[in-house]
């Protein structure tokens, strides 16, 4: 199985809100792409950050996240994620 192939049918739907928490997100980030899982996506959706927040998850070049912005509140953007995904599973992650 090339690696394509492993990210083709996304199995699990990681989803992250998140709102000025550049302190944390590279230790959550680095910790979700390390998986043993491949077929997984990586949602995050930033809730308004005025932090370094958005430039830290466009610093990352993994196919696998993607990054939406929508100022709203925290279940509002959560929900907005989970219409984003595509996978079987949700899995709700928290930066810090």
């Amino acid at each position: 199985m090339n690696k394509q192939d492993k990210y083709r049918n996304i199995f699990i739907s990681a989803v992250l809100t998140m709102h000025n928490e550049e302190l944390y997100l590279r230790q959550c980030i680095d910790s979700v792409l390390a998986q043993d899982h491949y077929n997984f996506e990586f949602i995050i959706v930033d809730d308004g950050s005025t932090d370094r927040s958005c430039e830290i998850v466009g610093s990352y070049h993994d196919n696998r996240i993607r990054l939406y912005r929508n100022q709203q509140n925290y279940i509002q953007s959560l929900n907005f994620g989970i219409s984003k995904a595509s996978g079987k599973y949700i899995a709700h992650v928290d930066a810090d």
